[in-house]
């Protein structure tokens, strides 16, 4: 499946170029990974020339380094909700057996 590129003019600066992908009736539905988006980019910015080949280049950049921060975030997050996560239900299974110990429902060994 070939994909279609807007064709842009000569000047245009990164915020049209940004304005223009958020409109663009292919891109439009499902949110889009970020490494669609640079290959996307990528291509326009084979087809530009001047200072909007430039600004498009950094504009691929950008979103390179903001995707592997966030990557990097997430990747410690995660770390830190599975810890917290083990911890709760750690104190659930206690408080459950407390539970059914006082009850009656769990024979105390």
């Amino acid at each position: 499946m070939a994909v279609q590129v807007p064709e842009w003019s000569n000047g245009v600066v990164c915020k049209t170029i940004v304005r223009r992908f958020e409109s663009y009736p292919a891109l439009k539905g499902e949110n889009m990974k970020i490494v669609e988006l640079v290959n996307k980019l990528e291509e326009i910015e084979s087809k530009s020339r001047g200072e909007a080949k430039v600004l498009c280049g950094r504009l691929i950049d950008d979103l390179i380094e903001w995707d592997m921060q966030m990557s990097a975030i997430m990747k410690k997050t995660s770390k830190k909700f599975v810890k917290q996560m083990e911890a709760e239900e750690d104190e659930f299974i206690k408080f459950l057996m407390k539970e059914g110990i006082e009850s009656g429902s769990i024979g105390e060994a």
